[in-house]
């Protein structure tokens, strides 16, 4: 009887030990799946789990979240593609004579005459608007001088009465500056046919030379330049 107890004993022992033996084996099959399975998902590094463990687990990893690290080109793009497009330049131009509003005014680059004439509130009631070249270009710091009709009309018959190079020397042998064409202009020392230009175009625009040091006005004309033709010019 006792021994069939002992013998009863030792079938519940090894039945004991083989539950647990299995259970240590099921175990460690499972970390080691789930160890494999997280391997190979950083080792992509793309997050396409599209490899089938045949566990449930894997099916609920497939549908999670994983921090991965942010692509640094991909960044860089989004943020290049929102970048600030780069102003354009403006100029500042003093408006004044036959004019609404004189002053000084903010423009664009490559703006007009009549670009600064409206932004100075357009023309006034006794301007003579044709007298002024309207679709000429304007640069930073010009003087645009809007003549009166009276004005205009002097200016006209003035230089109607006849210009030249003979005509626009004195007898001390000076330049006119008021009278002078682009020949005699170009006589000057420093100036050359693109300086002579600016010249007879600062004088369409603003008028006769009130002196000979609103010569630097000019564009491309500075106290350099001027130094060495003073000696040669006069105005009349």
């Amino acid at each position: 009887m006792q021994s069939h107890r002992t013998f009863s004993l030792m079938i519940k022992a090894e039945i004991v030990i083989s539950v647990i033996l299995a259970a240590f084996v099921l175990c460690g099959c499972g970390k080691k799946k789930q160890t494999v399975f997280t391997e190979t998902v950083y080792s992509a590094g793309s997050g396409d789990y599209s490899e089938n463990t045949g566990s449930g687990e894997g099916s609920g990893l497939k549908g999670g979240s994983t921090d991965r690290p942010e692509d640094p080109d991909r960044t860089n793009t989004s943020q290049g593609a929102t970048g600030t497009e780069d102003e354009s330049g403006t100029i500042c131009v003093f408006v004044c004579g036959a004019v609404n509003s004189e002053g000084v005014y903010e423009l664009p680059e490559r703006s007009r005459v009549i670009d600064a004439v409206e932004a100075a509130g357009g023309y006034s009631d006794d301007a003579d608007t044709a007298y002024v070249n309207q679709a000429e270009y304007v640069y930073d710091t010009q003087r645009v001088e809007i003549p009166t009709k009276e004005e205009a009309e002097m200016l006209r018959e003035y230089d109607s009465s006849g210009s030249g190079s003979e005509e626009s020397s004195q007898s001390d042998g000076r330049i006119d500056l008021n009278s002078a064409d682009k020949q005699a202009l170009m006589t000057l020392p420093g100036i050359g046919e693109s300086k002579a230009d600016r010249i007879l175009e600062y004088r369409q625009i603003h008028g006769r030379f009130s002196s000979t040091e609103e010569l630097m006005n000019v564009s491309g004309i500075g106290s350099g330049v001027y130094e060495k033709l003073k000696d040669y010019v006069t105005i009349r």
